[in-house]
């Protein structure tokens, strides 16, 4: 079901959100799965400090502040 979600999100924030990085496209699909910015390092393979980054920037670049915003930007 987790395979199905993430590429649809994936998809989805292609779509809506051509601007972000592949990384930064990775860690909010990751967030939109609900899995901890500790949970996203350890599934990419880098830092907490390194999510955290993309987070910002993926935020920055469409304009949003929190998770909720990016949940209602995917529905």
């Amino acid at each position: 079901a987790h395979n199905g979600f993430i590429d649809r999100s994936r998809q989805r924030l292609k779509i809506v959100a051509p601007q972000l990085s592949p990384r930064e496209l990775e860690v909010c699909v990751r967030i939109m799965l609900g899995i901890t910015s500790e949970g996203i390092g350890i599934d990419l393979g880098i830092s907490r400090n390194t999510v955290l980054t993309y987070r910002k920037r993926a935020y920055a670049r469409l304009n949003i502040s929190s998770q909720n915003q990016l949940f209602r930007l995917l529905a």
